[in-house]
C-alpha cells in the first residue's frame, strides 16, 4: 500500500520549539501574578503517560498551591483515573490563578515555556487540553471547540 504524506515532516508544536523555562516564584512575564497566592503554579504527576492541561488555576488550586483540586479539578482527575491506568501530570496554560482579571493569548503565551517546561518533564504520550486557551497553549492556535 502507498502512503502519501501529507507534510514533509511532522510540523513541530509550539511546546516542542519553545525554550522550556523552570518555574519562577518570582515571575513577571504577565500581570496574572498580582494578587495570587501560588505565583507560576507547578504541575502535579508522575511523567510518561498523559498530560492533562487545563486553562489556569482555580482559586481552589492556588491556595493549595496544587492545580486539579477545586471542585472541577477534582471531578475531572476522577474520570481520569475511570478511563486512565497509565500515569498522569495535570498542568495548566498559564500558571498563576487570575481572580477577576481577564484572560487572553498575550498570557498563554507568556506561560508556554514554563508549559514546555512541563511537556519535556512530562513525557506524555497523549494530552488532554480542556478549554479553547490550553488548546491554544498546546497547538498554538485557537479552535472552536463548540462547532
Amino acid at each position: 500500500m502507498r502512503h502519501l504524506p501529507l507534510y514533509g515532516e511532522r510540523p513541530a508544536s509550539p511546546l516542542e520549539t519553545a525554550q522550556p523555562l523552570d518555574l519562577d516564584s518570582n515571575c513577571a512575564r504577565c500581570a496574572l501574578r498580582t494578587g495570587t497566592e501560588s505565583v507560576c503554579l507547578p504541575a502535579d504527576g508522575v511523567p510518561g503517560g498523559l498530560l492533562v492541561v487545563g486553562v489556569n488555576p482555580s482559586k481552589h488550586d492556588d491556595r493549595r498551591g496544587r492545580p486539579f483540586v477545586g471542585r472541577s479539578g477534582t471531578a475531572v482527575r476522577r474520570i481520569v483515573e475511570q478511563v486512565w491506568d497509565g500515569p498522569v501530570v495535570y498542568d495548566f496554560a498559564t500558571r498563576c490563578a487570575r481572580g477577576r482579571r481577564e484572560l487572553g493569548p498575550k498570557e498563554v503565551e507568556a506561560c508556554r515555556p514554563y508549559l514546555a517546561g512541563t511537556f519535556r518533564d512530562a513525557r506524555p504520550g497523549r494530552i488532554i487540553a480542556l478549554g479553547t486557551y490550553a488548546v491554544n497553549a498546546v497547538v498554538g492556535r485557537s479552535v472552536q471547540p463548540l462547532h
